[in-house]
């Protein structure tokens, strides 16, 4: 089962580890884990908006990735916990 991002993104579910609200997630701990993505080339900017959760996943070589998404974390958290699916989901 995939979890729409937005746009034309969708990752497996399995592979979402995180999902934060960009709104409410300014601790220093937060923007210091933000900012080391960025400069490893991990975060990926889903079009569509300006961002307003990101999705913290691995892909399927264990790398960790980071996409900004401009869907809110309640409406991709909601997806994510899907009911009915037998995947784990995610925090």
């Amino acid at each position: 089962m995939l979890l729409h991002l937005g746009a034309e993104w969708a990752i497996p579910r399995r592979h979402v580890l995180a999902i934060l609200d960009l709104r409410t997630a300014d601790s220093p701990d937060t923007r210091a884990f933000l900012r080391r993505a960025r400069e490893q080339g991990a975060v990926m900017a889903v079009p569509g908006g300006a961002p307003r959760s990101a999705v913290i996943a691995v892909d399927e070589a264990g790398a960790r990735r980071v996409y900004l998404s401009p869907i809110s974390a309640a409406t991709l958290k909601r997806r994510n916990l899907f009911t009915g699916s037998t995947e784990r989901g995610a925090v």
